[in-house]
């Protein structure tokens, strides 16, 4: 059937947007891709954290990706230019659409420096654009500037505000326009600096993401493996035991009884593996795509230290004190006999705890013990 409507055309547009949700690179591909069917001469698309009316006063434009700029002219922009965009008011606005002859008299645009800079790099003389809410505490947008040689035509704005909420929703399905891969990789860059073997599973036990450590130690078959992207013991009495773990600590609610911990034997004869298991914290299951809700630790006694202390210090950037803290914590003891032992107040103690919570996305002191290691 052949598209004879600009309304046909938006939508075979959008059906485009919704193919490409969430592949790798789809953004990359998809604003090009709509800024071409817009007839732009060039486009960026940006994410930055929100932060009060104007965000952008002291954190200028990072752009995520651009179309039709050199490096050069972005890195000009960065050092100076966006000081003078008109628009810079408007970003603590969400889901409606700007163009700049709305915001400018042909008077302003001609003297306004951002309008000479844009048209003397790119050709462009107009832009149509949005900021919508990608995530907590997260704002995006993009913006199509339009050729200095043409004009202005009604039907870009009718096209643009029919594609936009959809492009908006592809944004936030493809990952918040990679912010959150780039969080996630530095989670696994953490993890994977302290030599811990560290797997995370999702609700149904699969793997969502291993460490270096962890794939070297499965590799070997020697009592665990990953097989059909299942992870856990390769014995049967000790993979049921696992699973039954698994299905407790995935399930919606935190069972707070029963085992967290399987040990493994090892056909070698070495010493064998403990495995603990325990809830992934919220952060986790924001960050990690494909839902990590369970994080297993293996203990190998060959392993010349447990490094589990570093690696939970590290990920969420907690104090001396508060490390002390959640050792003692993880000991049993209340916090009046924290207090007691440290030597502070027990106000200071609570002060720590609620931190200690806040840092690790955890809303109860189980969840928090659940998350952390039980051997200091």
């Amino acid at each position: 059937m052949t598209l004879h409507t600009a309304q046909e055309r938006d939508f075979a547009l959008i059906g485009e947007l919704y193919d490409h949700a969430g592949d790798l690179g789809a953004v990359d591909y998809l604003m090009p891709r709509v800024a071409t069917y817009l007839r732009a001469g060039a486009s960026f698309w940006y994410v930055l954290p929100r932060a009060g009316p104007m965000p952008f006063v002291h954190n200028p434009y990072l752009f995520n990706g651009y179309w039709g700029f050199t490096d050069h002219h972005i890195a000009h922009y960065h050092a100076e230019m966006w000081r003078h965009d008109p628009t810079l008011h408007l970003t603590s606005k969400t889901d409606w659409t700007t163009e700049t002859h709305e915001l400018l008299t042909p008077r302003e645009i001609d003297r306004n420096g951002y309008m000479r800079w844009i048209g003397d790099v790119a050709g462009v003389n107009r832009r149509i654009s949005r900021t919508t809410e990608v995530g907590p505490g997260l704002i995006g947008g993009w913006s199509f500037h339009m050729p200095s040689d043409r004009e202005r035509d009604p039907r870009e704005r009718t096209s643009f505000d029919r594609i936009a909420p959809h492009l908006a929703r592809v944004f936030r399905i493809t990952s918040l326009f990679g912010e959150a891969d780039a969080r996630i990789c530095s989670l696994e860059a953490t993890i994977d600096s302290t030599g811990r073997a560290t797997v995370l599973l999702d609700r149904a036990g699969r793997v969502v993401w291993a460490s270096t450590a962890a794939l070297r130690l499965s590799a070997h078959e020697d009592g665990l493996a990953i097989r059909n992207c299942l992870f856990g013991p390769t014995r049967i009495g000790e993979r049921a035991l696992f699973d039954r773990i698994v299905t407790r600590l995935g399930g919606a609610v935190l069972a707070e009884d029963g085992p967290t911990q399987v040990r493994v034997e090892r056909p070698s004869g070495n010493p064998p593996f403990v495995l603990d298991l325990a809830p992934a914290p919220r952060s986790f299951r924001r960050e990690f795509n494909a839902g990590a809700r369970i994080v297993v630790t293996i203990h190998d006694p060959l392993a010349p230290v447990d490094p589990r202390p570093t690696v939970w210090r590290d990920l969420f950037d907690l104090t001396p004190a508060e490390s002390r803290i959640a050792a003692l914590s993880m000991e049993g003891l209340q916090d009046a006999e924290i207090a007691e032992r440290i030597g502070v107040g027990i106000g200071t103690i609570r002060t720590h705890q609620r931190q200690l919570l806040a840092k690790t996305g955890c809303g109860s002191k189980a969840e928090l013990a659940h998350l952390l290691t039980r051997t200091l």
